[in-house]
């Protein structure tokens, strides 16, 4: 994998952390024949399979409970960790799933964001996104109840914007055509209204779609832990690993960091952080620093 990761970087057609396991997936069904796969993107945002289902009205709880809340505050001085940071950082937030939803996905928190860039024109203070856009989401989604409304905001942001165009990037370089079958209108339209309890893991997960299957599933499939197919990045960025001397030499590239409008010093501060182990660092950030300098040098993109 670490031999074709300039590949994969080279089908990038959006700055991502995410994809590569789709890169690699998709050359190796390609590698036995077929030119069509059949993909389940949108099983998991429209049956309620992400832990996004229950960690939003987890951090929802904490953030209305005003116990809970004092004892992340309290706590705040001995953070150890990245998922402790984003804990404290819902107590700040406003107590709307939407808010909550986005907190999950973010890379970098509001201050490390604007310690590397100022905020952009338009766009909401909190999560740096464009204020239009939350407006609208919030709207649209009004009349959902809990579980859809994460439904609605998983499908149209995380989904639509890095999923689905890194699928179709990523896959295409193999060459490889995904269909996507669970995202068909007529079954979003009928699936997405229906009641919360129908989508709540009890305790498996995605129970409406195993009723739906009724019974083709074997057991011993639906049964297993949930397995995601991630690449231990943390462990090839170590001094001495494979990727230690690539993203140390992107994170003190100081002219690509400036040519693209970004603060360099925050750059290697955050690669500094990461390289003395400090797990309030995670290694997606750094790989983020990677491809955005890889890919400004393949397009010659400037912050101009």
């Amino acid at each position: 994998m670490l031999a074709n990761l300039d590949g994969a970087l080279a089908a990038i057609d959006q700055p991502t952390v995410d994809g590569f396991n789709t890169f690699f997936v998709s050359r190796a069904a390609r590698e036995l024949g077929p030119t069509v796969a059949v993909s389940g993107l949108g099983g998991d945002e429209l049956f309620g399979g992400y832990a996004t289902f229950t960690d939003v009205p987890h951090a929802l709880a904490i953030r209305e409970n005003p116990f809970a809340h004092a004892a992340v505050r309290l706590g705040a001085p001995f953070i150890a960790n990245r998922a402790a940071l984003k804990t404290i950082e819902a107590c700040c937030r406003p107590s709307d799933a939407l808010a909550m939803d986005l907190l999950r996905g973010e890379l970098f928190l509001p201050e490390e964001r604007r310690a590397l860039m100022p905020l952009p024109a338009g766009c909401d203070a909190v999560c740096g996104l464009q204020s239009e856009m939350l407006e609208g989401a919030s709207r649209a989604s009004r009349e959902l109840d809990g579980v859809s409304r994460i439904s609605f905001f998983e499908m149209n942001f995380y989904l639509r914007h890095m999923l689905l165009r890194d699928a179709d990037a990523f896959s295409m370089a193999a060459p490889l055509e995904y269909r996507v079958p669970l995202l068909d209108h007529r079954l979003v339209e009928a699936v997405l209204p229906l009641r919360a309890d129908w989508k709540r893991p009890d305790p498996w997960p995605k129970p409406l779609l195993l009723d739906l299957a009724d019974g083709a599933v074997p057991r011993s499939v639906w049964q297993r832990a949930k397995r995601g197919f991630t690449f231990p990045w943390a462990e090839w960025m170590k001094p001495g690993r494979p990727l230690h001397e690539a993203a140390r030499d992107a994170a003190h590239d100081s002219a690509a960091w400036s040519d693209l409008g970004l603060a360099s010093d925050a750059v290697s501060e955050t690669w500094e952080r990461f390289d003395r182990s400090d797990r309030r660092v995670s290694a997606l950030q750094i790989l983020a620093l990677i491809v955005l300098r890889d890919f400004r040098a393949r397009h010659g993109l400037s912050a101009a």
